[in-house]
């Protein structure tokens, strides 16, 4: 801080301080502490509100998300309104670049993960209603358009950056006015599964669904009228036919069968669809494939979950072969434990 301070006028050398305290701050945790107890974010904080250079401030806001990730008191000192309304102001600007929007989505993470005031200050602010139209914006709905060169690698990013704030936003703790308001684009959603199969599209999309849709039987409703358990189950299918399965595509098609499982949950015509539209044989043959133990274990959990309640004769047909698959998965999770 001492630095910067001699430095101020070196956009340049203030920019690497930064950068420096945000490196601290990642390998450190108690470098967070010390930052906050000698005023260093109210310091930095300061200096992103104030300063001109765009470079300043993206390492400005860089250094504070690393400051107050997975840190309640940091978090805490700065979840206030203004910084919010600053973020929007960011957010929303014509002329703030990709790599500033990426970065204030990022320091939108970190303020809003696990912190119930966050959450509600993003909304508030207006800042939750922005990251929502950036993520129908930065991304193309086609696979086959987000796989030509021409696709800027940065807008991608953002993107992910995005959906990865919009995720904090819902749940953990569950927010319910957050999730209705994120239940707006899953129209678009469902349109970016539709025929996607690029991982780094998939999972941050899988999450953010599942987070949105998790113990809301609302969304829950909303998402099976749009189609989304048939995209999904589609979206596994195509991960499963691929011919070499590496372990990351495993790692997928439990991610999406994770958000079929917080649609389905407590929810028996959502449970009753999935069943119709083959899942049950789907996350059998999910079983088959060189799964992790843990892994293993949701898909069993799904499995029963799909199954619950459910008396049509196809499923009654299959219990004897699902019940073989859930003593092989309480193995594999007590395995698990062991280990």
């Amino acid at each position: 801080m001492e630095c910067i301070k001699c430095q101020i006028h070196s956009p340049a050398a203030v920019k690497q301080a930064l950068l420096t305290i945000a490196s601290m701050c990642s390998t450190q945790e108690n470098a967070k502490d010390i930052l906050r107890e000698r005023d260093g974010l109210k310091f930095v904080l300061n200096i992103l509100i104030s300063d001109t250079d765009t470079g300043v401030k993206e390492a400005a806001m860089f250094a504070l998300g690393c400051a107050v990730e997975s840190n309640v008191f940091s978090q805490k000192q700065l979840c206030q309104r203004s910084v919010f309304v600053y973020l929007h102001k960011l957010l929303s600007s014509h002329q703030s670049g990709v790599r500033l929007i990426q970065t204030a989505s990022f320091f939108i993470l970190t303020l809003t993960t696990i912190n119930s005031m966050g959450q509600t200050l993003v909304r508030k602010s207006e800042c939750l209603e922005v990251l929502l139209e950036l993520f129908k914006s930065t991304l193309p709905v086609s696979a086959s358009v987000r796989k030509k060169p021409t696709v800027d690698l940065q807008s991608t990013e953002l993107w992910t950056n995005v959906t990865s704030a919009l995720s904090a936003c819902v749940n953990n703790p569950q927010n319910e006015e957050n999730q209705r308001l994120c239940s707006k684009v899953f129209p678009h959603a469902f349109q970016l599964l539709q025929d996607g199969t690029e991982s780094h599209v998939l999972r941050p999309l899988a999450s953010f669904i599942g987070l949105t849709v998790a113990n809301n039987v609302l969304n829950q409703d909303r998402a099976e009228q749009c189609g989304v358990l048939e995209v999904l189950i589609s979206a596994i299918d195509r991960v499963l036919l691929r011919s070499s399965q590496y372990h990351s595509d495993l790692q997928l098609a439990v991610a999406l069968t994770n958000t079929i499982d917080t649609i389905i949950t407590d929810h028996t015509r959502n449970a009753a669809r999935c069943g119709s539209l083959g899942g049950i044989r789907l996350f059998l043959r999910l079983l088959q494939t060189e799964l992790e133990p843990s892994a293993a274990v949701q898909v069993v959990l799904t499995l029963a979950h799909c199954t619950d309640d459910c008396r049509k004769a196809a499923v009654v047909y299959m219990i004897p072969m699902c019940m073989t698959l859930y003593s092989a998965g309480i193995h594999l999770w007590c395995d698990a434990r062991d280990v």
